[in-house]
């Protein structure tokens, strides 16, 4: 069990955009820094200490170190988010049913981060050397590539730091189930890590801050205050009994932490939370009752026979939209499977062909990027698969809707106050009768959606085809176009911009529905955010809140620059 969640959680970090993109900003940054220092850039100048030699023993661990030391702010989303997915997603409560220990449990899921984030660092590893010898650099303060100096920077001053803070940042995410509590730890790791260093300042305190400085460079320049510039160009890190002290040290606090987790780790534990007040509870007894008043509920017929009807031809109304569930499952598993630089790839390309505007291209490309680094990426996913169902869907249902109201006086009297209903009518009360047929699921939640979205574009296919010039269209009567060569020919075409700018609202209200379909049983976007209401998580109902304004500004802007195009293109409006 141990190997199946140990993998499970590496894959799942490998089908993650978050991981890429956070190896490509480390090794960029590795190589920025080390080419700096090797002097590449005039006008910035990076030292590694007082060694003119920028990648020796010392410089090494320098250089090695500033990115790495950076990484401590991705630990909570790393090594944090490996357990808190599983409280987030609620699948703990299915998850923790299974025949597996605990240790096997709290050992994947920390190995499992750890490993990630050693990853990166190998990345670290890989482009500091590669900065150095970048064409301009100084090859007079650079030496001969040295394996030893990379290892022992990473043994003795990274690895014990990185067991430390992992240690804490997951005993603190497991226990909150909340990783932003775990940003909140590596703020008060870095004040406590800067404060200890601080006693270096003093001669008096230097041997406490070398014992008790977690980072190890207080330890780490006990012995090499007084180094001389050849001793620093040449020497490798001392290993002295404080700094071996020191690592100990640290490495012991950091099994100490984990042996607590494990202790303390529950499967049926609740999640601390944190509260400056306590609410007085009061036990319910009988007296709290007061007087009970008898209340005659009248019989409701209409509810019983609704429900004698759901129980008979439920199944076979589901059935019905097999056809469509089928398809919904087959767009989200091809967004979600797909590799996200080609999703990405594809999104930019469809906006270039619906406004052949580069800005919005970026835009769109930048937007998806930055939900994926969020984490949000398969919810987001989720969210474009079941609106562009749902647009499908209001298109091939409302526009021939819009064009039997354009085409007969009775049909749109008889039609219009049904759309006003599916307008002004509360989601809710028509979730109702939803649930009843049809249960929890995709399906109720798809039939929801297209509900309050079909109305708009209904009533402008309506409106765009009634506009049409009269005179159009009695040239094309005078050519002896039929009625349908007219519709299809004339009539569809000119109002295809009013036509659009339904579709566009269309959208919009699709987009509006997501958090209240997520109360059925529909994935996407709107699942967090019910979590962070239900939870006060404003960070998490805000980051999910704001995906969904960006899909919005994004289908919002290429269907209106759409439409303009084809406005353009009819000579309506000015290019």
């Amino acid at each position: 069990m141990f190997l199946n969640i140990f993998f499970n959680e590496i894959k799942y970090w490998f089908n993650r955009p978050a991981f890429y993109i956070y190896t490509i900003i480390f090794f960029l940054l590795s190589v920025f820094i080390s080419a700096a220092a090797a002097g590449i850039f005039d006008f910035i100048t990076l030292t590694t200490g007082s060694s003119k030699i920028v990648n020796s023993p010392l410089g090494i661990a320098g250089l090695f170190a500033a990115p790495a030391s950076l990484l401590i702010f991705f630990y909570p989303s790393i090594i944090g988010s490996t357990i808190s997915r599983d409280y987030e997603s609620e699948i703990h409560t299915i998850l923790y049913s299974y025949p597996f220990s605990k240790i096997n449990y709290l050992t994947a899921k920390f190995l499992s981060g750890f490993f990630i984030v050693n990853l990166i660092i190998l990345i670290i590893f890989l482009g500091t050397p590669l900065g150095l010898i970048l064409p301009g650099t100084n090859q007079e303060i650079v030496n001969p590539f040295d394996l030893k100096s990379y290892l022992d920077a990473y043994y003795i001053v990274i690895l014990p730091n990185l067991f430390l803070y992992s240690s804490i940042i997951f005993g603190v995410v497991t226990f909150t189930r909340n990783v932003y509590v775990g940003f909140v730890s590596v703020i008060l790791i870095v004040i406590i890590e800067g404060l200890l260093q601080g006693l270096s300042s003093n001669p008096d305190n230097r041997f406490l801050a070398a014992l008790l400085d977690p980072s190890g460079n207080s330890a780490v320049a006990y012995y090499t205050r007084y180094w001389t510039v050849s001793e620093q160009n040449e020497l490798y890190l001392p290993l002295g009994k404080l700094l071996i002290y020191n690592r100990l040290i640290i490495t012991s606090l950091g099994a100490i932490i984990l042996f607590s987790i494990y202790k303390v780790f529950s499967f049926s534990q609740n999640a601390f939370t944190f509260s400056f007040s306590k609410k007085d509870s009061k036990r319910m007894i009988k007296n709290n009752f007061g007087g009970i008043t008898k209340v005659n509920l009248p019989k409701i017929t209409i509810d019983f026979s609704f429900k004698n009807f759901s129980r008979e031809y439920g199944d076979a109304i589901e059935s019905f939209f097999d056809p469509l569930l089928t398809f919904l499952i087959f767009l989200e598993k091809l967004l979600v499977n797909t590799p996200w630089p080609i999703v990405i790839g594809v999104f930019g390309l469809l906006a270039w062909i619906g406004s052949r505007n580069y800005k919005l291209v970026i835009g769109t490309m930048v937007c998806f990027l930055i939900i994926g680094y969020f984490g949000m990426w398969k919810n987001c996913m989720a969210t474009v698969a079941i609106i562009s169902v749902a647009t499908l869907v209001c298109i091939a249902v409302g526009i021939p809707i819009g064009v039997l109201m354009s085409k007969s006086s009775r049909a749109e009297k008889a039609i219009l106050p049904v759309l006003d209903m599916m307008q002004t009518i509360p989601s809710f009360v028509y979730l109702i009768p939803i649930i009843m047929l049809l249960g929890i699921g995709k399906v109720p939640g798809l039939l929801a959606v297209c509900i309050y979205a079909l109305p708009p574009v209904v009533r402008l296919t309506n409106l765009g085809i009634r506009e049409v010039d009269k005179e159009t269209l009695e040239a094309a009567d005078a050519f002896g176009a039929t009625p349908m060569q007219k519709l299809r020919s004339v009539q569809i075409p000119l109002s295809l911009p009013t036509i659009f700018a339904g579709i566009n609202q269309t959208i919009m209200m699709a987009l509006a529905m997501v958090v209240i379909a997520s109360m059925i049983g529909v994935r996407g976007l709107g699942v967090p955010i019910l979590q962070a209401i239900s939870n006060q998580y404003l960070a998490l109902g805000l980051m999910n809140g704001l995906a969904i304004v960006a899909l919005a500004i994004i289908f919002d802007r290429i269907t209106q620059e759409y439409g303009n195009r084809i406005q353009r293109h009819r000579g309506i409006t000015k290019k």
